[in-house]
């Protein structure tokens, strides 16, 4: 859900003769809830001039109203990210008006919803699944996130303080949700180093993965992600007819061949770099050798090989109180190129490497993903 350059820097036109200096226009950001709605960015957002809609009543689309008065926490210049609990029905979007405005946003989600997604290839997904073999898919699959959260891009001039919103729901035939109210707390950054120990590239360098239903999950840490020769193989049946390989025997009396693997999988490259400025970039090269039948033989088997490179660029913020990493970024691969968000927990942090936590398709912990310092020195994106 969204493309190609979402750098955290927002410009602020100024008009010589406002002569308004920078403290002025922060404090305008607070004061103003106008000027608030004007300046942030709402993910599938329109601004709409006058009241959003009130809710229709009935039970056709409902909100979990545990969701209600929730506190999140937010730094100037990143994302402020709510996640709605629909307990009835299916949502369309959202009404979202930041109280006291005058205008509001209507979220649309439909884009989104009609796009045919190919497989999600970024750096935090890129690492093999239970059974060794690569995974595609994202920490927090965006069929059950992505689609459906309200996400918020803060201006970096905004000031520190509690900025309060209210959102309702609406389907695809016109019933409004209840009323949900989420105040957003920004925080200020300080000297500007929350997260800097992130700033540089990074290489995935191992991962391992929780034995929660599977007897046979190996849990140990692996660090064979470029290995061509361990990291993961494939032997799907061959058999040797006429002195060819193949893999169909149509007489069920060919011999098998047990002594060659039918393709072999691994990564060149799976690196992420996190700029001082808030832009991200993702890049990987993943190889995938398998066998040419028609020009293999039963004892001589020939391989090809396609590599596959791909590049994401988004943004990124992390709280250090937290410890939690978000990552915008848009996916491409997609009929309707689409805005996507990932949350990850950061479980260990040190000068030359740092974990996240990965989850299945229920949102459950599943594994971790570990990545290696290449190079530290900052590199504005």
């Amino acid at each position: 859900m969204k493309k190609y350059v979402l750098l955290s820097v927002v410009i602020i036109a100024m008009l010589a003769s406002c002569k308004k200096d920078k403290n002025n226009e922060q404090q305008s950001l607070t004061s103003n809830t106008n000027d608030i709605t004007a300046a942030i960015t709402v993910t599938h957002a329109t601004t709409i001039k006058g009241t959003a809609p009130a809710s229709t009543g009935g039970t056709e689309i409902q909100l979990d109203t545990a969701k209600n008065n929730q506190v999140i926490e937010a730094y100037k210049g990143s994302y402020a990210i709510i996640h709605p609990t629909v307990s009835n029905g299916s949502v369309a979007g959202y009404y979202l008006t930041i109280n006291g405005a005058d205008s509001y946003f209507k979220i649309d989600f439909s884009p989104a919803a009609s796009a045919v997604h190919a497989k999600k290839r970024h750096f935090f997904n890129n690492h093999p699944n239970n059974n060794g073999h690569t995974a595609s898919r994202p920490a927090i699959d965006s069929s059950g996130y992505s689609d459906s959260v309200i996400i918020i891009k803060l201006p970096d001039n905004i000031a520190p303080g509690k900025y309060c919103i209210t959102y309702r729901a609406y389907d695809w035939y016109g019933h409004i949700s209840n009323t949900i109210t989420t105040c957003v707390v920004v925080e200020t950054l300080g000297d500007g180093s929350n997260g800097s120990e992130f700033n540089g590239t990074w290489k995935l360098s191992g991962y391992k993965f929780l034995d929660s239903t599977h007897n046979d999950k190996d849990t140990s840490w692996k660090y064979d992600v470029y290995d061509s020769i361990r990291h993961d193989q494939y032997y799907d049946t061959l058999y040797c007819l006429n002195d060819q390989l193949t893999g169909y025997c149509p007489s069920h009396t060919c011999d098998i061949i047990s002594s060659f693997y039918s393709s072999y999988y691994w990564n060149n490259k799976a690196d992420v770099t996190f700029s001082p400025n808030g832009a991200w970039l993702s890049e990987s090269e993943d190889v995938n050798k398998y066998i040419d039948y028609q020009a293999s033989t039963c004892s001589n088997p020939v391989y090809r090989k396609d590599i596959d490179n791909h590049t994401d660029i988004g943004g990124w913020s992390y709280n250090t109180a937290t410890k939690k990493m978000i990552v915008i970024y848009t996916d491409s691969s997609t009929v309707i190129p689409s805005t996507e968000a990932d949350e990850y927990q950061v479980t260990e942090k040190t000068a030359t490497k740092f974990i996240l936590q990965t989850h299945d398709e229920n949102n459950r912990v599943d594994g971790y993903v570990e990545f290696s310092s290449i190079f530290q020195n900052p590199k504005i994106l």
